[in-house]
């Protein structure tokens, strides 16, 4: 899948799993690489395969992340360089099609409107780069991948994209607090990419002002 879709159900489920895990256990910002996954996957089956049964120990939706975060790390998504799939197209297909069916287990635990902007992204085509054996691509413009981290970044300062909080003056607005995390992520945004995929989302109102 594309680097933006695998960072962006990675981070949601990492938040859910936080409490688990120390903040010296990663080390590379995120970045995708063979050992991330390697971690990833450690933490990710340690937390599925407790047996809770007597004494829950994960909330459903937990649990489900932790499905989620075992794949990533198992089947090395979103690593640049990754190495191509011993069996060929096939297995890697059948990989990326389980790997759809746990992330929507997963989602079934999470509101809807959270939800949205990583089922966007699943409902993207897969095809095979031209460029890379073995590595597989969501059909999702970079264009839309902007657009969906923004809803994500609103999402993660508790407020919803269809109800903004209004602008006072002479106070920082919502669009400056998102702006200033999406600028952080230089290989997603620019100042000029940021503004434009926010007025893109003004004028399909999926940006909307709470009345």
């Amino acid at each position: 899948m594309d680097y933006s879709t695998i960072r962006l159900i990675r981070r949601r489920v990492r938040k859910d799993l936080e409490s688990f895990i120390s903040e010296d256990f990663y080390k590379w910002n995120d970045r995708s690489n063979e050992r991330t996954a390697d971690i990833d996957l450690s933490i990710g089956f340690s937390l599925y395969a407790r047996d809770d049964t007597d004494q829950p120990f994960l909330s459903p939706r937990q649990r489900a992340a932790s499905e989620v975060l075992m794949l990533i790390g198992r089947y090395r998504l979103g690593c640049r360089g990754a190495p191509s799939v011993e069996n060929g197209a096939k297995a890697l297909d059948a990989k990326l099609t389980d790997f759809k069916v746990v992330v929507e287990r997963y989602l079934q635990h999470v509101e809807p409107q959270e939800a949205s902007p990583i089922r966007l992204a699943l409902e993207g085509t897969l095809t095979r780069s031209a460029k890379t054996t073995g590595n597989v691509t969501l059909a999702l413009p970079q264009l839309r991948a902007q657009e969906l981290r923004i809803q994500e970044l609103i999402s993660e300062l508790g407020h919803k994209p269809g109800h903004l909080p209004v602008s006072k003056k002479g106070v920082r607005g919502i669009k400056a607090d998102i702006r200033a995390l999406a600028l952080r992520e230089s290989s997603m945004f620019t100042q000029s990419t940021f503004n434009k995929a926010w007025q893109r989302l003004r004028d399909d109102d999926t940006l909307v002002d709470d009345e």
